[in-house]
């Protein structure tokens, strides 16, 4: 105890630049020039362009499948684009601190021509056999016409080795549609163009994996390193704790560089998962393949990356996400909502700034000022053992920012 009372210091000085590290990383400092690509709380992106008045457009933008260096109109969020704005108040990127990139002008100029063309309905086009095309919420579709003349839609995704290549999108296997006449009524009835044409052969495949009926899943036993898509198709990290014999899902993507390699979507991190004995009752319950297996490098990288940060204590194992806005934040049925941080301390909703130290038997030390070392666990909590007076304590409530315990040794 004494040697962690004398790291303190060396804590506390960690956490206070950590934290000095999240309120500079909170947007602010950062001045948008037109040209730059930024990000929103949801990332999604933006092109910001200055006109000669000096007033803002955001428009909406999205990585091409040919390259993800380059940016094309997002058609299908046209209904996010602002023009007009005086400066970047109230949007959704307001907050942005830095450019994910930085257009030339002649792909400005490109981007807003097509943003402000109003080509955006569509209706000229005609579909046929083997097109692929897009709905307004930029999920992708073979049009494959039979010998009848009727028309299905197949969801369809790129492949993640060659995005060039399509594979049938089994996640969103209740958007198959088959028999129809024409496209009259479907999501894509308005679509302008075709992503992509593809070849008889690549048709009759994809054809043969959507109607073979295997998207029910249930067969898949998930491993430690896997990569799994849910129903929407984003993707999670099967992470498994051996020392706890718990699995978390963490929410990863793509990089934009390589669409091989994973990262944690921080975006996405109330989507986190922790202390899980099977996915039973989750989001990837049925999948039913591994859309990537990941080497133990890769899986601690994207783990360090996370509020995990690394192995998780064993108090910590039945931990879920709390219902917040603001990431990183979980919840204990019998401990309550706190913070984590990439350190041993955390804040708790009522005990403010804990250091925290397992105890190697699935409960938890707690270090608080002015209390020291308290000892507690699931079945002991909201008792706490003080350390350094030798008794008992009850923690009853906090009040305009102080907590109150009772104290068993004095009755009070």
């Amino acid at each position: 105890m004494n040697t962690l009372r004398l790291l303190l210091p060396v804590y506390v000085f960690a956490i206070l630049g950590f934290f000095a590290d999240l309120s500079a990383n909170t947007g602010g400092g950062y001045t948008p020039a037109s040209g730059d690509v930024v990000e929103d709380a949801g990332a999604d992106l933006f092109l910001v362009s200055v006109d000669s008045a000096g007033k803002y457009s955001l428009i909406p933008v999205a990585p091409t499948r040919s390259d993800p260096n380059v940016y094309e109109y997002a058609s299908w969020r046209a209904r996010e684009l602002q023009t007009g704005l005086t400066d970047l108040t109230g949007t959704s990127v307001e907050r942005a601190d830095k450019a994910e990139a930085q257009l030339s002008q002649s792909a400005i100029d490109g981007i807003v021509a097509v943003s402000t063309s109003g080509n955006t309905s569509g209706g000229s086009y005609t579909p046929a056999n083997g097109d692929v095309v897009e709905d307004a919420s930029a999920d992708l579709f073979l049009v494959s016409v039979d010998s009848a003349g009727k028309y299905s839609l197949i969801p369809v995704a790129p492949t993640r080795s060659d995005p060039n290549v399509y594979e049938y999108a089994s996640w969103r296997s209740r958007e198959l549609q088959l028999g129809l006449r024409d496209l009259t009524g479907t999501s894509v009835e308005r679509s302008d163009k075709a992503e992509a044409q593809l070849s008889q052969s690549a048709i009759d495949g994809i054809v043969a994996v959507s109607t073979s009926g295997n998207t029910s899943g249930g067969s898949y036993t998930p491993k430690n390193g896997d990569v799994v898509a849910d129903g929407r198709g984003d993707l999670f990290l099967v992470s498994m704790d051996r020392s706890s014999d718990t699995i978390a899902l963490i929410p990863i993507a793509p990089t934009r560089s390589d669409p091989n390699v994973y990262e944690y979507a921080s975006w996405r991190s109330r989507e986190m998962q922790l202390g899980l004995r099977d996915l039973t009752g989750t989001s990837v319950e049925r999948s039913d393949k591994v859309e990537a297996k990941l080497n133990q490098s890769a899986v601690d990288g994207i783990i360090s990356a996370s509020p995990i940060g690394g192995k998780l204590p064993v108090w910590f194992a039945e931990a879920k996400v709390a219902d917040s806005a603001v990431s990183n934040w979980f919840t204990l049925p019998w401990f309550g909502s706190f913070h984590l941080t990439p350190t041993p301390w955390i804040y708790h909703t009522g005990l403010g700034w804990l250091h925290t130290a397992s105890d190697g038997a699935g409960n938890i030390w707690l270090w608080r000022e002015g209390q020291g070392w308290c000892w507690t666990g699931k079945d002991i909590y909201p008792w706490l053992y003080r350390h350094e007076t030798a008794e008992w304590i009850y923690y009853l409530k906090t009040s305009s920012g102080k907590a109150y315990f009772f104290h068993q040794t004095s009755a009070r």
